[in-house]
């Protein structure tokens, strides 16, 4: 009987692998089982999406790789659920655990229970590395997918989303049996403080405004920086009433609040106009009418909330 270890230093599990019946396949079902592996790593390589990802590799490593009982653990971003998932990885006496990582990325485990009626071979072990490392080229490249995405739909100034953002989830999220509201602000004068303190100090204030209205704002809300010193939130499910709140709420709380450049605190106000309808929805219309509030808002002295 000879011990072997298939895990990563830390994790100290050991493997039993009785070399009598633990004899090499014959050449044929290694064939079969490789070209059954390169037609894994083409799908796997290929996804987008990460819960999809590891359905497949789920059903890919228990039905056509007969690894019936092997689990698949993956790590996410944070070190609380990384020890839960190596405390899981450690809940099984005898298993055999191969890492899923890419050069320093580590992304999870691979779990097969071993006992008497299911040895663990070299050639295990092999395929299992093979799969892993499918997966965590695939793992990678939906990761990084997500981060252009994220990029792609994101103010780098704020760190809201933008107008393209913005009108995706206009296009797919507003029912048309409810009510919405729109919002349209944007920063009085803020012309006159670029050119007195300078344009950094403006993109400042810009992130405190979008911060305030973050705020302000329900969970179900989309905040959007819409361009310049404008910004947008689309209220879904919101009544008209409701919306007005929410409005002067962004209104008084960017009042309240300054931001510290060069030793001064730098106040600023918002100019606030609103639209609201029940039923369809047409953003683009629900942004003119709110548009025509906010100049009407512009127009009344600033620091108000028009509809």
């Amino acid at each position: 009987m000879v011990r072997h270890g298939l895990v990563r230093p830390e994790e100290r599990v050991l493997v039993n692998i009785d070399a009598d019946q633990c004899q090499k396949p014959p050449l044929i079902e290694l064939e079969r089982t490789e070209r059954t592996l390169n037609a894994i790593g083409q799908d796997l390589t290929c996804l987008s999406d990460q819960t999809d990802l590891l359905r497949r590799a789920t059903s890919y490593l228990q039905n056509d790789l007969s690894y019936d009982t092997a689990r698949i653990v993956l790590y996410d971003h944070h070190r609380k659920s990384r020890a839960r998932a190596s405390r899981a990885a450690l809940s099984v006496p005898t298993q055999a655990i191969i890492p899923i990582r890419l050069k320093h990325n580590s992304f999870g485990n691979i779990i097969v229970p071993v006992d008497s009626a299911r040895r663990f071979c070299d050639v295990d072990r092999e395929i299992l590395e093979t799969f892993a490392g499918f997966l965590a080229i695939g793992i990678s490249n939906i990761r990084r997918l997500e981060e252009f995405r994220h990029l792609a739909s994101t103010d780098p100034l704020t760190g809201i989303m933008n107008r393209r953002r913005l009108f995706e989830i206009g296009a797919r999220r507003l029912s048309g049996d409810r009510s919405t509201g729109l919002i349209v602000f944007d920063v009085d004068r803020l012309k006159l403080i670029n050119d007195t303190l300078g344009h950094l100090a403006g993109d400042a204030l810009l992130k405190l405004v979008a911060d305030r209205a973050k705020a302000s704002t329900r969970k179900t809300d989309f905040l959007a920086r819409y361009g310049g010193d404008e910004f947008v939130i689309v209220l879904p499910n919101a009544g008209v009433k409701s919306v007005r709140q929410i409005a002067e709420r962004v209104r008084a709380n960017i009042e309240n609040t300054a931001v510290e450049w060069n030793g001064q605190s730098v106040h600023c106000t918002v100019s606030v106009g609103f639209a609201h309808v029940h039923g369809e929805v047409d953003l683009s219309v629900l942004l003119t009418r709110a548009d025509e509030a906010l100049y009407a808002a512009k127009h009344a002295g600033r620091n108000s909330v028009r509809c």
